[in-house]
């Protein structure tokens, strides 16, 4: 396994910390994440191997995002990543210059839920 999981889970965490709270104010949110274990043979055989990425697998790139709203007018900002880019873009949602720059204007509903947050700001990268 990698060392990539340590950035995974702490991104994880971020956002469940951030988001979650529990009903009950004399409990405390406590996270704890399983990994399944994989055979020897899982791990060097493959029925279907593919050298062919999606654009949010690549990694080591320089990416461009576009906000076109009418209240910004015509706004980008470019940014490098050395991760994949559905990692950066998962990290814009938490904390990062994109979240604040929809948190601060009056962008339409479509900005207040968090799925459609991601399905946004992956469609305009």
């Amino acid at each position: 396994m990698s060392m990539e999981y340590k950035t995974d889970e702490k991104i994880l965490k971020e956002i469940i910390y951030e988001n979650v709270k529990p009903t009950n104010e004399d409990a405390k949110l406590t996270l704890t994440i399983y990994y399944k274990t994989r055979k020897t043979s899982q791990l060097l055989l493959c029925n279907q191997p593919s050298d062919s990425k999606t654009p949010l697998q690549e990694d080591h790139g320089i990416y461009l995002h576009l906000c076109n709203s009418k209240e910004c007018g015509l706004c980008s900002y470019i940014g490098m990543t050395r991760t994949t880019l559905a990692r950066r873009l998962a990290c814009h949602l938490t904390s990062r210059i994109i979240k604040e720059h929809y948190k601060g204007r009056n962008h339409d509903n479509s900005m207040q839920r968090s799925r459609r947050k991601r399905h946004h700001i992956r469609q305009r990268t």
